[in-house]
């Protein structure tokens, strides 16, 4: 099967009747394998693999896919949290392929471009990018030189800057609060225009539980029922925030698709800054170690309902790392004990070993140990 087989399915699987012949978790599976699919051998694969990152080759190809085909064409997108462009690049090159686009449509991609990644990690991560021709080696020997790493933003600006898509690319320095009481001091704080409307949300960067909920009052204030957002990280064992928030505000987002940790929801009903802010608190602590326990188990039982195995196993590792941040560790470590003698753990036994050491971090990166 070829990439455009893939994008002429995905085009027939959005006709009204077809979706309506699927249930719900039968279209969700079906929607990530497809989208996922990996094409080694031709053109495609090796501009989509040519950047190193974080995310896998299956979410790569599921972003391609998603955006060549599902995207209306019609709004700009906007991302948050790139990093060197991994994501980008795949939703750019989607965006491209999508036939109904406006050839005045952009991706606008936000994020710190510093402050989290170490300079010799960087150093070696941009490898790839030099020996590829991507990243000039001038550029790779002016920052050996330097005694500390500057933010990264020229860096990403260059390996972006002579590709097919960078003419709707548009980068931007803005950082996401970790605390309500850091907003007046945090420098290029994340904010939307007014004027700007999004139709699809792409989330890299929501490392934080209030950096998450500064964001989401910010972005739907430029979005409308239909547009997608897409959690990058809502299936990862240490970002417990994300399906908390999803689940608290599950009236307004339908799970479309998934594939390893990245979800897709489509906005269903107007959503506005005063809603999250009534229904997603400040802080995990404000939220409480009860109501952790009584909402992960539901999460749990979702992902099983939808024949989402390896999220049933991501979800208990969530529930342990929230409860470890609200400072209950030994029973955080008595479920990863749990989990460590189930059946579906055997996949994933090295990810609830690193979480029995760390299952989660602090919004300033500081792990939280529960040993």
């Amino acid at each position: 099967m070829t990439s455009n087989m893939v994008l002429e399915i995905a085009r027939w699987l959005q006709d009204p009747e077809i979706k309506q012949a699927l249930s719900t978790d039968t279209y969700a599976k079906l929607f990530g394998k497809l989208y996922g699919l990996d094409f080694e051998s031709n053109e495609l694969s090796s501009d989509l693999f040519a950047f190193p990152g974080e995310v896998s080759r299956q979410e790569r190809m599921y972003l391609y896919h998603f955006f060549a085909a599902i995207w209306s064409g019609e709004k700009d997108v906007i991302e948050i949290g790139p990093f060197l462009g991994a994501t980008t690049r795949a939703i750019a090159f989607g965006m491209l392929e999508n036939r109904n686009r406006r050839p005045d449509r952009k991706l606008y991609t936000h994020d710190r471009f510093g402050s989290y990644y170490k300079r010799e990690a960087l150093l070696q991560t941009l490898k790839p990018l030099i020996d590829n021709g991507t990243f000039s080696g001038a550029a790779h020997q002016r920052l050996e030189g330097l005694a500390e790493l500057p933010d990264f933003m020229e860096i990403f600006e260059e390996i972006h800057s002579n590709t097919p898509y960078s003419s709707i690319l548009s980068a931007h320095k803005s950082v996401l609060p970790g605390a309500r009481e850091e907003m007046p001091t945090t420098e290029y704080l994340f904010r939307t225009d007014a004027s700007a409307s999004y139709d699809v949300v792409f989330i890299d960067g929501c490392k934080s539980w209030y950096g998450t909920k500064h964001f989401m009052q910010e972005v739907v204030k430029n979005t409308e029922p239909g547009a997608y957002y897409i959690f990058q990280d809502f299936g990862w064992r240490s970002c417990f925030w994300l399906p908390v928030f999803w689940a608290q505000l599950s009236d307004f987002f339908e799970v479309i698709s998934f594939v390893e940790s990245t979800y897709a929801f489509r906005l269903v009903k107007p959503l506005d800054a005063g809603t999250i802010e009534e229904r997603f608190p400040d802080q995990p602590s404000d939220f409480g170690r009860e109501n952790f326990n009584l909402l992960f188990p539901k999460l749990i039982l979702h992902a099983a309902d939808i024949g989402d195995v390896r999220g049933i196993a991501y979800a208990t590792m969530q529930h342990a790392s929230a409860l470890a941040y609200v400072g209950a560790k030994d029973e955080a470590l008595a479920i990863l004990n749990n989990l460590e003698q189930q059946a579906i753990s055997a996949h994933y036994r090295d990810k609830i070993s690193q979480a029995k050491e760390s299952p989660t971090y602090l919004p300033d990166g500081t792990p939280v140990k529960l040993q």
